[in-house]
């Protein structure tokens, strides 16, 4: 499904709002679906990254935190249940020029 509404032009770095109202952008979801061990994250992410997505936009975690997808991809790291989808989206993201500098307001850095 994804991949149809991008080949009809659909909007990659739109950015929408979760039910509590923090935006986000469709890589920013893919990376935390990763993070979350879902099916098709990564191909997802591979997906709008090659039609242009924005590396580094930011969204905001429930808590309200902001956050890029690298955060999502490296989080899982933080909580010791590292992944191969979570080191595959990482590698990937940096590969693809994420800025691997930015930071959360919770931790400072990634």
């Amino acid at each position: 499904l994804a991949q149809l509404l991008v080949e009809r032009g659909a909007n990659i770095n739109a950015v929408g709002e979760d039910g509590d109202g923090n935006p986000s952008t469709p890589l920013w979801w893919a990376a935390r679906a990763v993070y979350h061990g879902k099916e098709g994250g990564l191909a997802l992410a591979q997906l709008l990254v090659e039609k242009g997505a924005d590396l580094n936009a930011v969204g905001e975690d429930g808590d309200g935190n902001p956050s890029t997808p690298l955060w999502w991809a490296t989080r899982a790291g933080y909580h010791g249940r590292v992944g191969s989808l979570d080191l595959g989206l990482a590698k990937f993201l940096i590969e693809s020029g994420a800025d691997r500098s930015s930071i959360d307001l919770e931790f400072g850095t990634m």
